[in-house]
């Protein structure tokens, strides 16, 4: 008998003692260790941050489709994020092009809960307009979501013009970031193939954090929105995922695809900004491979999109042909015309929008805008009418939308709620203001006031969270 006691003390104390320690996963491509948090209501979790998904794009790698990740020798720290992307705020350009990172938090790891069942996994796309954002726990964290038993994954993409680039060489396609470069020798929509290669990753390795492969959910939002219905669309991520959800954003949204005409004039464009004027392709991509990341994701806010207000993102996807380093073809066709066809990934889907999304744009107003509002309103027709600006039929289908905004009032400050309107409809859809819900599924390092238990604040929290979860664990 004590010879039992003695076993079962030994035992608990030994799984005390793995679970206090800071936990470790042993991957293909090395060991990692991680940290130990809590939800908001105090349930445990593990988290392992800045883990590679993919080579470094860096170097001879800038322009090209992600790479296979790289392994390491010993053990990996995993508790603090790996760098964000190149991106801009204000004047100040930060991040890295080493920054393709993925993020895993999970209430149960198999070596410490031994006949654990694995648990669903919800892989969050974040937004930004494709040249801002990443996969933070400072902007969301998996306080909420991980009291319902779920995998929570985040991570890093390429973006802008590091993730984009599209000029016409040798009449071959390729990318830099989300700037379209065609070349032989480069990759087009690179950004959206770095979303592909995490969500390999994550089939290839969330079972060791206890998550089930098998059933995998994607959700994103404006324009991590817009990718995850990229990814419904895409032949080359059959199996990738089984559930999709989209808050306030959609490929069909103007600003969410640019044809390839138009792609290769802004990179173009870009170009010229950055002081270069050659007019042969090669040399540009030469000039563009050397350009420095922080001159390229400065000037790329100054490209214009052909006077259209309602596409306002310069460097976003479009169609492709395969080439030589691109890695498989992420989008073939224009998505109107893809799903036109009837070839596309069918899932389980749930999509939406805030009641007033384009209220987070009323900051920007300028007396500029009322000027472009009332002398220039064909610039806020979307680009599918298929309207020459300029032409009779143009002005007149102005003219008709903006009376429907407006009536006979001149457009000003007095008439503010009808911008919103105009602004709704033409970035998102009617649909609270853009990514009001999101402080409702992460918490945040944002400082804002504690919640009551029985506050509308919390049961909205709850009922969302509970509604997405659920949806990610149906069958």
């Amino acid at each position: 008998m004590s010879s039992l006691r003695s076993l079962v003390v030994t035992t608990l104390v030994l799984v005390a003692n793995v679970s206090s320690q800071d936990p470790t996963v042993e991957l293909d491509q090395g060991i990692i260790q991680g940290s130990v948090g809590s939800t908001v209501s105090g349930v445990t979790f593990y988290s392992f941050l800045g883990i590679p998904y993919a080579q470094p794009p860096v170097g001879e790698l800038r322009f090209k489709a992600p790479r296979e990740a790289p392994s390491w020798a010993g053990v990996r720290d995993a508790s603090t994020v790996g760098s964000n992307c190149v991106q801009v705020e204000g004047s100040v350009v930060y991040g890295s092009e080493d920054c393709l990172f993925i993020n895993v938090y999970t209430p149960q790891l198999p070596r410490v809960k031994h006949a654990c069942s694995l648990l669903p996994v919800m892989v969050w796309i974040h937004g930004g307009g494709l040249v801002s954002g990443s996969g933070d726990p400072s902007l969301y964290g998996p306080g909420y979501l991980l009291d319902r038993e779920i995998v929570f994954v985040t991570f890093n993409y390429r973006l802008g013009a590091l993730g984009n680039l599209n000029i016409t060489l040798n009449y071959l396609l390729g990318a830099l970031g989300f700037l379209g470069l065609s070349h032989s020798e480069v990759s087009l929509n690179n950004g959206l193939k770095d979303q592909r290669a995490a969500l390999r990753w994550v089939q290839q390795n969330i079972e060791k954090f206890g998550g089930d492969p098998a059933r995998t959910t994607i959700f994103g939002e404006s324009s991590g929105a817009s990718s995850v219905e990229y990814f419904m669309l895409s032949p080359s991520t059959s199996g990738l995922f089984q559930r999709a959800i989209s808050q306030s954003g959609s490929v069909l949204n103007p600003w969410a695809y640019v044809d390839t005409a138009s792609a290769q004039t802004r990179a173009q464009q870009l170009t010229q900004l950055l002081g270069y004027s050659a007019e042969d392709n090669n040399d540009i991509y030469h000039f563009l491979m050397g350009a420095s990341s922080e001159n390229i994701t400065i000037q790329q806010s100054n490209v214009t999109t052909e006077r259209r207000a309602s596409e306002g993102l310069a460097f976003v996807p479009t169609a492709e042909k395969e080439t030589r380093s691109g890695g498989e073809v992420f989008l073939p066709a224009p998505p109107l015309e893809i799903l036109k066809s009837g070839n596309f990934t069918r899932v389980p889907y749930i999509t939406g929008f805030c009641s007033t999304e384009g209220k987070f744009l009323v900051s920007t107003i300028t007396s500029d805008t009322w000027d472009q509002i009332n002398n220039d309103f064909e610039s806020f027709l979307p680009y599918d009418l298929n309207l020459t600006i300029g032409t009779t039929e143009s002005q007149h289908a102005a003219a008709l939308v903006k009376k429907t905004y407006f009536g006979n009032e001149t457009a000003s400050i007095a008439n503010v709620e009808q911008y919103i309107k105009l602004l709704t409809d033409t970035l998102i859809l009617e649909g609270a203001a853009h990514a009001d819900d999101l402080g409702y599924l992460f918490t945040t390092s944002t400082e804002h006031e504690e919640l009551e238990s029985n506050s509308s604040e919390l049961t909205t929290v709850d009922r969302l969270v509970t509604l997405w979860t659920n949806f990610a664990k149906s069958q």
